[in-house]
């Protein structure tokens, strides 16, 4: 009770517009395979604490699509802290341990920004600056000096 299928001449060239469209098809998907993404974070580890304009899991998908990676923590891999102004004011468990390892604390802005333009930016643009250290730093030397 097989049944047997005819080919026509008609079903043949549908057949062979298919492969060739399917053959064109995989030529372009190798094309998007091979296509690279800029490494901009190539060398990061970023590590996030606060609410930002998207989720922390929309970042870390960010930052790993464009070469660099995250952790849940401040450890010793990590480069990077992202946080928003109020988080880094209130000086968050994060925050107070990414200034003990003097690590560069950045807005979300810097990976956002750094992806529109297609190019690391500097990372002064985006840092958050602790004025308290700072001044106790500078009023430190300002000591220093006047005892000499």
């Amino acid at each position: 009770m097989s049944r047997k299928v005819r080919k026509t001449k008609k079903s043949s060239e549908e057949e062979s517009s298919s492969d060739s469209e399917s053959s064109s098809d995989s030529e372009s998907s190798k094309k998007k395979k091979y296509t690279k993404k800029p490494k901009h974070f190539h060398g990061m580890v970023f590590s996030f604490c606060g609410k930002f304009s998207t989720t922390q899991s929309q970042l870390q998908q960010l930052v790993t699509s464009f070469g660099g990676e995250h952790t849940s923590s401040i450890c010793s891999r990590t480069t990077h802290l992202i946080c928003p102004e109020s988080e880094f004011e209130n000086k968050s468990r994060k925050v107070e341990d990414a200034l003990d390892k003097d690590l560069p604390i950045l807005s979300e802005e810097f990976i956002h920004d750094t992806i529109k333009e297609n190019k690391k930016l500097d990372e002064k643009l985006y840092t958050h600056h602790d004025r308290k250290r700072k001044k106790s730093a500078t009023s430190d030397k300002a000591r220093k000096v006047v005892r000499d």
